[in-house]
């Protein structure tokens, strides 16, 4: 699992123009969503198999998708913490989980845990190394 010292060492960039996110937040704030979808994966898992999810986890949830609107959080440290915590609950839940093969594959191409988050071959972003 990354470190908060590993998200927040993505590479700030110059020249932002007139919006003031930068590319690292923007970077952050995907991230947050792609982990978000995970966490979502496995409670739905959870409510197909009967376990009722806590309103706490639903929550999280919530306050994820609220933080990566547009405008409205470009706090790095903030959007990692929250990252962190949906990775840490996520780990929680899944062991909770009775049929985990029925879980979504975590990476479509099945890079056996080669995936990544950064600047893939010009400039656009990659979750995946292969």
């Amino acid at each position: 699992m990354l470190s908060m010292s590993e998200l927040l060492d993505v590479p700030d960039a110059h020249n932002q123009g007139y919006v003031e996110k930068k590319p690292d937040v923007a970077a952050m704030q995907d991230l947050l969503v792609y982990v978000t979808k995970g966490i979502c994966a496995v409670t739905t898992q959870l409510a197909t198999e009967g376990t009722s999810v806590s309103r706490e986890v639903n929550h999280l949830i919530s306050t994820n998708l609220f933080t990566t609107i547009t405008n409205a959080n470009f706090d790095k440290k903030a959007i990692v913490a929250r990252i962190l915590e949906t990775l840490d609950k996520k780990q929680e839940l899944l062991k909770l989980v009775q049929k985990k093969e029925l879980l979504p594959k975590s990476c479509p191409l099945e890079c056996r845990g080669r995936c990544v988050f950064g600047k893939g071959k010009g400039g656009g972003r990659t979750f995946h190394r292969g």
